[in-house]
C-alpha cells in the first residue's frame, strides 16, 4: 500500500459526498510516511478487508525525500531522504545520489534492527542552471521481496538569483577594479564595467543597481546613458559616486547594511554616508528631482 493512494483519494474527492471506502490491503506500506496519518484527514468511514500475509518480509526502501523545489545557484542544499529496512538487521546498503546520470554523493548504511527507520541529510551543490533530475537510490540486499522501492527520482530547479551591479565610468580608474571586487566577494552579486563609448551600448534595464562613477561627465560621454535611466521602473537604485575611500570598501564587503544616510527622489536615490566620512559622494543632483523623503 501507498501513501499516494490514500492523497489521491484527498485531492480527487476535496468536498464530495464519499460515503465509504474500502481498502483491500496486507497492512504494510511500503512506500511514503504512515498511511494512518492520512486516513484521519479523510471525511469518510474506512473499511479494511485483510489480504495475504501481515508479516513484515526482508526490505529496504526509501520512503520518503524532502528536498527544495528551486533552489539558487552557486548554493549548497540539503536533501533529506528517509530509509526504512525490514527484516534486514545487521545488513549494510549504500546510498547513492545521482544527477543526470552522474553519482555526486554516496554513503554506507549500517541497518541495526528488524524495523530501521533513518532519515539521511545529503548536501549537493547547485552547480548548473535549468531543472536537474536526481536520483536517489539503495543497493540491493539479498532476497528483498521487491526493489521497486529502492530508487526515487524527482526534480530541482536551479535558478541564477544573483543580483547584477552595474558599474558605469567615462574613464578607467583604479577605485572602480576595487569596487568591481569587493562587490564580486560575494557570490550573490555579479559586476560588470562599462566605460565611454561601451555606455551607449549598455542596456541599463538588465541591472538591479547601477553605479555612476563621476558621471556625468564633463565631456557629456555619458549623455545618452544618463538619459536612458529616467525611465527606468524595476531599478533597485543608483549611486552617484565621486570618490570612494578603498579601505573602507575591502572592510565593509559591499554589505547590503552601510552606515549610509539615503536621500530618495522621484527617480533616483542618492547616499549619503552617516558613520564613516571617509567616503565621499557627489552631491550631484539634476534641478528637476528635488528631495521628496529621508528615510
Amino acid at each position: 500500500m501507498q501513501l499516494h493512494f490514500l492523497q489521491k483519494i484527498k485531492d480527487e474527492y476535496a468536498n464530495r459526498n464519499v460515503g465509504a471506502i474500502v481498502l483491500a490491503t496486507d497492512g504494510i506500506f511500503n512506500h511514503g510516511g504512515n498511511p494512518l496519518y492520512s486516513i484521519n484527514q479523510i471525511n469518510a468511514p474506512v473499511y479494511t478487508i485483510a489480504l495475504g500475509d501481515s508479516i513484515p518480509k526482508r526490505d529496504v526502501l526509501i520512503a520518503n525525500v524532502n528536498y527544495n523545489n528551486i533552489v539558487y545557484l552557486d548554493d549548497d542544499f540539503t536533501i533529506e531522504v528517509q530509509v526504512q529496512a525490514f527484516q534486514s538487521d545487521g545488513e549494510n546498503t549504500t546510498l547513492t545520489v545521482s544527477q543526470n546520470g552522474t553519482k555526486v554523493q554516496q554513503q554506507s548504511l549500517a541497518i541495526n534492527g528488524n524495523s530501521f527507520v533513518k532519515t539521511v541529510p545529503v548536501k549537493v551543490h547547485a552547480g548548473k542552471i535549468g531543472v536537474q533530475k536526481y536520483t536517489v537510490q539503495l543497493s540491493t540486499l539479498q532476497n528483498e521481496i521487491t526493489t521497486r522501492n529502492n530508487t526515487q527520482t524527482f526534480y530541482v530547479e536551479v535558478i541564477d538569483g544573483r543580483q547584477k551591479v552595474l558599474l558605469a565610468a567615462a574613464a578607467p580608474h583604479p577605485d572602480l577594479s576595487v569596487l568591481k571586487e569587493a562587490i564580486s566577494l560575494n557570490k550573490h552579486y555579479e559586476a560588470k564595467l562599462a566605460l565611454a563609448d561601451d555606455l551607449n551600448a549598455t542596456d541599463p534595464s538588465k541591472f538591479d543597481l547601477i553605479v555612476l562613477y563621476q558621471l556625468p561627465d564633463a565631456q557629456n560621454i555619458s549623455t545618452s546613458f544618463v538619459r536612458k535611466l529616467t525611465g527606468l521602473k524595476n531599478l533597485s537604485g543608483i549611486f552617484w559616486v565621486r570618490k570612494v575611500m578603498l579601505v573602507h570598501l575591502i572592510k565593509s564587503r559591499i554589505r547590503s547594511t552601510w552606515p549610509l544616510r539615503t536621500v530618495r527622489y522621484r527617480k533616483f536615490i542618492q547616499i549619503l554616508p552617516i558613520a564613516s566620512p571617509a567616503l565621499i559622494y557627489q552631491k550631484r543632483v539634476r534641478n528637476n528631482l528635488q528631495p521628496s523623503t529621508h528615510y
